[in-house]
């Protein structure tokens, strides 16, 4: 009995997994192409920072400060400043936001999201891309 509900639950895993690939299910025209093929609640933390669940950071508010270092205006208080950094001294292959929601969940925030739809999904470290928790199993 335990070996069928091992089974059974692998199944369902399996099946979860399957439905996310952009061959199997269509994608809204919302959804950025960098969130296709990727695990169903990535995808909704993430489009839950981008417009129209979050407000919109003009590309001329974000300014590239050295390499892989980037720095915007906040849209509800526009005299407070954050910092993405593709990589930290701690960890040369993650990147970080001074904002609470990085703090809280170390997924992507609407910082990052509005630098990654210019700049790509690929500008990030190969080890990030790749984390198990942004990518379906093969």
């Amino acid at each position: 009995m335990l070996l069928q509900d091992c089974c059974f639950g692998c199944n369902r895993y399996e099946e979860a997994n399957v439905k996310c690939l952009s061959n199997v299910r269509r994608y809204s025209a919302d959804v950025p192409e960098c969130l296709h093929n990727r695990p169903v609640m990535f995808v909704e933390h993430c489009m839950a920072r981008l417009p129209p669940s979050a407000v919109l950071i003009p590309q001329q508010d974000i300014v590239q400060s050295g390499n892989g270092v980037f720095t915007m205006k906040s849209q509800s208080t526009p005299t407070k400043l954050y910092s993405v950094r593709f990589q930290t001294d701690s960890n040369a292959n993650v990147p970080t936001c001074d904002c609470i929601d990085w703090q809280r969940h170390h997924l992507p925030c609407k910082h990052l999201l509005a630098i990654l739809l210019t700049a790509g999904w690929d500008s990030l470290f190969e080890l990030y891309q790749n984390c198990p928790q942004f990518s379906l199993d093969p």
